[in-house]
């Protein structure tokens, strides 16, 4: 956007695109574990807001400074854990070992996640592998990756969805 606007001239046309599709949190389950990072915050906010009053959980969220934090809609028993993170872990392991860090509660549990490509990758190892979430309970993507653009982050995340595609 920054080029386009360097370039622009009067009557130049620029469209903006929104969200893509809602990706709510699977509702079939015993408890609710929500992971994020500011990127994340907004869809983080819709998902808690639609859980059940009676639903039981996490959402661990990664922010910048202790300003970020803010005040959510959540279930009474539905745990916000706020991880002040001023510099973005390369390896993407900050929100691993807080998730890991949690109490892990009995029965099914629905996961959503979104943050930084690399912290997707450790969480979805962490859950696939060491948790053995049920694709049906499990959503998890990356919003950005670190020291690139939208087109990079874009071929990171293609190439990644080839490399577990050959995987299986």
């Amino acid at each position: 956007a920054s080029r386009w606007a360097l370039n622009a001239q009067p009557g130049d046309r620029i469209l903006i695109g929104g969200p893509g599709p809602r990706k709510l949190i699977n509702p079939q389950a015993d408890w609710f574990l929500l992971v994020g990072d500011m990127t994340a915050l907004p869809a983080i906010s819709v998902n808690l807001a639609e859980l059940p009053a009676n639903a039981s959980g996490y959402a661990v969220i990664e922010v910048t400074s202790e300003s970020d934090i803010q005040t959510l809609d959540h279930p009474e028993d539905v745990e916000l854990h706020w991880l002040i993170n001023p510099h973005p872990d390369p390896e993407g392991m900050s929100l691993v070992s807080r998730v890991k860090a949690l109490p892990w509660l009995s029965g099914q549990v629905a996961v959503w996640a979104a943050c930084e490509f690399n912290g997707m990758r450790a969480l979805r190892k962490f859950f696939k592998q060491e948790r053995e979430i049920a694709k049906s309970h499990l959503y998890i993507s990356s919003y950005w990756k670190l020291g690139q653009s939208e087109d990079g982050h874009k071929l990171a995340k293609k190439q990644d969805c080839e490399q577990l595609a050959t995987a299986v």
